[in-house]
């Protein structure tokens, strides 16, 4: 009944995969010759997505020099991602789950919020020029 366009919830906590329900879905692969046009239509769709550092588990608080390891691998995607536009979805399969599986025994999730309106969006982050 959330009347926002766009709803993300990263959670980085125990058992915070338990938030989901149901499966994930098919992330939509960007080429970059169509990029802008696949961003532009991901951005229009109502988007209700959860990133979570783990699934149903335990996961770890430290490890990310001063951060957990979800937070460290996070930031590092936020600041070192090659494009100036780029969605959760690149963010996630391109750090996050990466860094995440290869320094801990815990499996972060990115998955739509089960009967919230999810239509299929995403986030889209844009870097701004300062």
């Amino acid at each position: 009944r959330m009347q926002a366009n766009k709803v993300v919830i990263i959670s980085d906590s125990c058992f915070s995969g338990a938030l989901l329900r149901g499966g994930g879905e098919t992330a939509p692969r960007i080429s970059a010759d169509d990029r802008q046009r696949t961003l532009l239509r991901l951005a229009q769709r109502r988007t209700r997505i959860l990133i979570s550092s783990g699934n149903n588990e335990p996961v770890e608080d430290t490890g990310g020099a001063g951060h957990s390891i979800f937070a460290k691998a996070l930031l590092t995607g936020l600041e070192d991602m090659k494009h100036d536009a780029f969605s959760a979805r690149e963010l996630y399969d391109g750090y996050i789950l990466p860094l995440v599986v290869g320094n801990a025994d815990q499996e972060p999730q990115y998955r739509p919020i089960e009967r919230s309106g999810h239509e299929g969006g995403d986030i889209v982050f844009v870097r701004q020029n300062q």
